[in-house]
């Protein structure tokens, strides 16, 4: 039996990986449209292109509304971790050097 204080998986869809990226008072997420994100110095640059700490590089690759995306299906998948990929070339980039390992699920539409 679900507890009373457990999201709903419904809940979960709407609401689930939103609580870091709620700005100014929003009250969904904002789609963020910046290209690149900037940093005070190199060293902060290196740090998050390495993942040692968070933050966004080129929005191609990764940005906030992306972001919570990914961290809703990792919830609602019950993942340690999920990712996404918009353009074809992004996909092949992510699977040509070694296919994902087992267990893990790779969604697709168009």
């Amino acid at each position: 039996m679900r507890s009373e204080l457990t999201p709903s998986r419904g809940t979960l869809s709407v609401w689930g990986g939103e609580e870091e990226y709620l700005m100014q008072h929003a009250t969904q997420v904002p789609v963020v449209h910046s290209v690149s994100f900037g940093y005070r110095n190199v060293d902060e640059w290196l740090d998050v292109a390495l993942g040692r700490k968070k933050g966004h590089i080129y929005s191609r690759n990764t940005n906030p509304t992306v972001a919570v995306l990914e961290e809703k299906v990792r919830i609602l998948e019950g993942a340690e971790a999920a990712t996404s990929a918009g353009p074809v070339p992004r996909l092949s980039l992510l699977t040509m050097y070694e296919p994902p390992p087992w267990g893990y699920a790779l969604i697709v539409w168009r």
